[in-house]
């Protein structure tokens, strides 16, 4: 369960979460919080979450300089989707 303090100082700067404890930084409900506020967030996050596609999506919707923080599997993974999206828009006019 998220620590509730935690979750309202990342709701409000997601920058908080550099200070989170390493259970917070587990905690999906924390670093979504977070990289909602402010993607780059991201780099704070476990390498769990890092790799976790809902909480990199969040991130990289957010600000898409975030995709720097997300593991290399879901960075490959959205860099190829994106490319794949452009071509698309490209060949369909």
């Amino acid at each position: 369960m998220a620590n509730q303090k935690v979750l309202e100082e990342v709701t409000q700067n997601g920058w908080a979460l550099a200070y989170a404890s390493e259970s917070d930084k587990l905690d999906k409900a924390v670093v979504l919080a977070a990289v909602k506020q402010n993607g780059r967030a991201l780099c704070y996050a476990s390498p769990a979450l890092q790799d976790d596609k809902d909480v990199v999506l969040e991130a990289v919707s957010q600000c898409w300089g975030a995709i720097e923080y997300a593991s290399n599997r879901l960075k490959e993974e959205i860099i190829r989707a994106w490319i794949g999206i452009e071509l698309w828009s490209k060949v369909s006019g």
